[in-house]
């Protein structure tokens, strides 16, 4: 477990320098909570799943279980990419426009619990929670109801949430929830005594 005034080691791999150096420039610019280190020094890969090929990822990932934990780094709009990272044993995902605190915390969480971790793709809580509903079979003026909204401010963010997840269609976005492990939580927060906002303080009624 890393205490937590303690950076994190991490290595960054990745086929293109850009992205190497972004994603350095990233984690150095951090308030002393991530160190840059080689791969055989870390305790974490942020490992870049759309800059290498299948059978590189294959070897890499093989190579490192056992020795560090790892993060997948993914395109949004490419489903197949996190598909195929959990198909590799990669348990933490974040998306390419990820930002700086939420990375931290995913590389710390990667590393002291070993857990998986939801990718949210920089969702606000209000746009989780439509998702949520929306997976849970509900209607735009349904989630209106429940979140005591109008239909239109839904709709913004179905629209928001749909750009930042990368789907283009209701059905896109159910399956993207049911990947992300949100879907049980929409068949509850969709009952008649469930929560309504999920992932945010709940709302009980019109302000």
């Amino acid at each position: 477990m890393v205490p937590p005034d303690e950076p994190v080691r991490v290595a960054v791999l990745s086929d293109y320098a850009l992205v190497r150096a972004g994603l350095t420039t990233m984690l150095r610019a951090g308030t002393g909570h991530a160190t840059v280190v080689d791969t055989g020094e870390a305790e974490v890969v942020l490992y870049d799943l759309a800059g290498r090929a299948a059978h590189d990822s294959r070897r890499d990932l093989g190579r490192l279980t056992g020795t560090a934990a790892v993060v997948g780094l993914v395109r949004a709009g490419r489903p197949d990419l996190e598909d195929g990272a959990r198909a590799l044993g990669v348990r933490h995902v974040v998306c390419e426009d990820v930002d700086p605190e939420t990375l931290l915390r995913t590389l710390r969480l990667a590393v002291t619990e070993g857990t998986a971790a939801h990718d949210d793709c920089g969702l606000s809580s209000r746009e989780r929670t439509v998702l949520v509903l929306v997976g849970g079979g509900l209607s735009n003026q349904e989630v209106a109801d429940r979140m005591f909204v109008s239909v239109n401010t839904v709709k913004t963010y179905v629209r928001t949430a749909y750009r930042k997840i990368g789907v283009h269609s209701r059905s896109q976005a159910v399956l993207w929830t049911m990947r992300h492990g949100l879907a049980s939580e929409g068949e509850v927060a969709a009952s008649p005594a469930g929560m309504v906002s999920v992932g945010a303080p709940a709302v009980t009624g019109p302000r």
